[in-house]
């Protein structure tokens, strides 16, 4: 007979007889190409959002410099917030605060004395000596008493009496010693010889030069000035309040003074006051 005998076994005949299973792996290449299909579809979606996000950079505000994210000293808290966008200071320093506020100002030395002056109660100060640079020669009054100039006549207390140099007295310098270290707040002097002559009445103060200006040192190099009224009719103590200072001495340096009939300068009295604690 011309007919088959069978129908020829087919490809999943020939699968099976191997020990293989064609519709399992179907269903495997079936399932590749559907998860390859996904992970496409979600890495075309994700590029596109960051396209998107992109395309927004031109028109947004540059955040502002107090936004600025400082993160030190390894802390995980910081680094956590960081990521979070939140504004991260640093960590505080160990150790004790360092103060911010700048120190007081003081005196310097050699320089101009600043500060308030002081307004309290005054003590006069007693100092133990003084001495100049240039002293006049003891003269005579007009019942030919003698009369002797030293400096240490300016610390008496009595303005009859005078310390006196020949000339102008520009330049001079007198040294008052206050015997240790001592708190000046005020400072004066009568600028002139301020004695009546017990004999013939001649006005000491008008004949002799009159002091201007002078210049106050103290024992650190600081300095201030004073000026004076110069009248021949005001012989007064003319002092000044200063901030005060501690020092062992006090030097006076003649600065200027006004023409007389006699060409000498005196000073009769000396006054330095401390605060009254």
């Amino acid at each position: 007979m011309s007919g088959r005998k069978g129908r020829e076994p087919g490809l999943d005949s020939l699968y099976e007889a191997a020990g293989e299973r064609p519709g399992e792996q179907r269903a495997l290449i079936v399932l590749g190409v559907v998860g390859v299909a996904l992970a496409l579809i979600l890495s075309a979606f994700f590029v596109g959002r960051e396209l998107s996000a992109g395309s927004d950079d031109d028109s947004a505000e540059p955040a502002p410099a107090s936004s600025e994210i400082i993160v030190g000293g390894g802390n995980p808290d910081n680094v956590a917030e960081a990521a979070l966008g939140a504004p991260v200071r640093p960590p505080k320093a160990d150790g004790p605060k360092i103060p911010t506020k700048a120190p007081p100002k003081r005196n310097p030395p050699r320089g101009k004395l600043i500060g308030k002056p002081y307004r309290g109660a005054i003590s006069t100060i007693r100092p133990v000596s003084a001495s100049a640079t240039c002293r006049a020669p003891d003269g005579v009054d007009a019942g030919g008493k003698k009369v002797r100039y030293v400096a240490d006549n300016m610390l008496d207390r009595k303005r009859a009496t005078a310390w006196r140099c020949n000339g102008a007295g520009r330049g001079v310098t007198l040294v008052i010693r206050l015997g240790g270290r001592t708190e000046v707040a005020s400072v004066g002097l009568v600028p002139g010889y301020a004695k009546t002559d017990p004999v013939d009445n001649t006005n000491r103060y008008r004949e002799n030069r009159r002091i201007s200006k002078v210049r106050w040192t103290f024992g650190n190099g600081a300095w201030i000035e004073q000026r004076f009224n110069t009248s021949p009719n005001d012989r007064s103590l003319q002092t000044m309040r200063i901030p005060a200072v501690k020092t062992g001495k006090v030097s006076i340096t003649i600065k200027g003074s006004v023409k007389a009939r006699r060409n000498t300068i005196a000073i009769s009295t000396v006054r330095l006051g401390s605060p009254r604690r």
